[in-house]
């Protein structure tokens, strides 16, 4: 009798530490996956987009990319989409580009990510949240000129974002 009584109340342990731990799995998934349709403050970097521009324009080695295109080659135009997280401490996480030639300029714009001063997170509610960002990096090549611009986008989809 003793044995079964010290069984159940065992298994009635086990069972509510599992229902307890299977709790705190969903509310820090939950935390996790907060998708907000307005914000606050965006996510930006300091001195805003047109600071992000010149970073990006003056630390981005574009020899880097043009040294993988053929010496035959004069004139080329081409982007790639870069995504990458901007998380509560403002740092960028998860970086990575999409597009047709992405292995092009995988390590030039990596590189330069991890250059980046860290951002200001994006703010919701009473703290930061982790933001999403999408920039369309443009190269163009025309003779001895060469430049990269960028665009941001809501999503990989496309949609602008408005300009500061």
């Amino acid at each position: 009798m003793i044995k079964q009584t010290f069984f159940i109340i065992l298994l009635c342990c086990v069972c509510f530490t599992a229902v307890a731990q299977d709790e705190k799995i969903t509310a820090r998934e939950e935390e996790e996956v907060k998708y907000f349709q307005k914000v606050e403050l965006s996510a930006h970097f300091p001195g805003g987009e047109r600071a992000w521009s010149r970073f990006v324009e003056r630390g981005l080695d574009l020899n880097a990319v043009l040294s993988a295109l053929p010496d035959s080659v004069t004139e080329w135009s081409d982007s790639v989409l870069v995504c990458f997280i901007v998380n509560k401490k403002g740092e960028i996480t998860e970086p990575r580009l999409e597009g047709n030639n992405k292995a092009i300029y995988e390590k030039p714009v990596l590189d330069l990510l991890k250059k980046s001063a860290a951002w200001q997170p994006e703010l919701q509610g009473s703290g930061p949240v982790k933001a999403f960002l999408y920039y369309r990096f443009y190269f163009i090549m025309a003779g001895d000129m060469s430049s990269v611009t960028i665009k941001r986008f809501r999503n990989r989809e496309g949609i602008p974002f408005p300009s500061d």
